[in-house]
């Protein structure tokens, strides 16, 4: 027999290293890609001594704990429709009259959000929709002079359209505040 074969499964040494890799991985042991059986084996024992009498994960209960596609859709979509509370300011100088813009923003997992967000007020808004808010550009006009022929020229540059203020988000008394005042203006009286 050869040395090739160097455990009692008859496994040759590229398979038994590729086994070992596997399991490293489904442990979550870190590990170059180039490293060796000798290796391999020590970081396995020193994590399975580590754990202090705790079983170590079974590929089934590595498979289980895994975040399944719509587990994941379904996290990405909460923290892009989480609310910010912010106040946006308009810096474009032709929109200066308008009292908010309406904005629609969507992707393959969040469907359309359409909103109306107001200029100079403190709004709450989607964490997606924030995101695009803030990377919006508009393009203004500036006056140069050339420094050699002292000619004046027009050109154009990109500035951020919009300032985006995050605020903290509102205390519990705050939000009871809120909706008795809501409440009153809607003649109810109460608070929901």
């Amino acid at each position: 027999m050869t040395e090739e074969y160097i455990n009692d499964d008859n496994l040759p040494v590229e398979d038994e290293l590729e086994a070992l890799k596997a399991k490293a991985t489904l442990m979550g042991i870190k590990f170059h890609p180039a490293s060796g059986v000798k290796s391999l084996k020590e970081k396995i024992d020193a994590q399975v001594k580590s754990a202090d009498k705790e079983e170590v994960p079974s590929v089934k209960a590595v498979a289980a704990k895994a975040e399944t596609e719509n587990e994941m859709k379904l996290r990405v979509k909460k923290e892009a429709t989480r609310l910010i509370r912010c106040r946006v300011a308009c810096m474009n100088p032709n929109k200066a009259q308008w009292e908010g813009e309406i904005f629609c923003v969507g992707n393959a997992i969040i469907p359309t959000i359409k909103k109306m967000v107001p200029f100079n007020q403190d709004f709450h808004i989607p964490n997606i929709m924030m995101d695009v808010i803030k990377d919006k550009k508009c393009q203004i006009f500036v006056t140069q002079v050339d420094p050699v022929t002292r000619k004046k020229s027009t050109v154009g540059k990109l500035i951020p359209e919009f300032a985006v203020e995050v605020l903290p988000s509102l205390t519990s008394k705050e939000l009871k505040d809120l909706a008795q005042r809501q409440a009153m203006s809607e003649g109810t009286g109460t608070a929901a």
